[in-house]
């Protein structure tokens, strides 16, 4: 998962993190309100727009668990989100 693959300096590891942080900022603080969490909240993306991409090499196994984590709390927030409009699946 940390291969580069040239000529850029993008892993797997990165674009899954990467996938992770963009899901969650849609789904849990653009959609549903919520704060953003760390690590997210502590980073400084103006001065390291690509903090994502950079760190993920260090966090292999944190990566899976976060993504996977992720996928259930934006289901949770659809579902709740459908259930409070009145909105019922077919």
């Amino acid at each position: 998962m940390a291969q580069k693959h040239a000529p850029s300096e993008l892993t797997l590891a990165g674009s899954l993190y990467h996938l992770a942080l963009v899901e969650e900022d849609w789904m849990e603080v653009r959609f549903a309100g919520l704060p953003e969490r760390e690590p997210w909240g502590g980073v400084d993306w103006d001065t390291d727009p690509g903090w994502e991409f950079r760190t993920a090499c260090d966090l292999q196994k944190a990566i899976a668990q976060r993504v996977s984590g992720q996928r259930s709390r934006s289901w949770f927030q659809l579902s709740a989100s459908a259930g409070a409009s009145g909105i019922q699946g077919s």
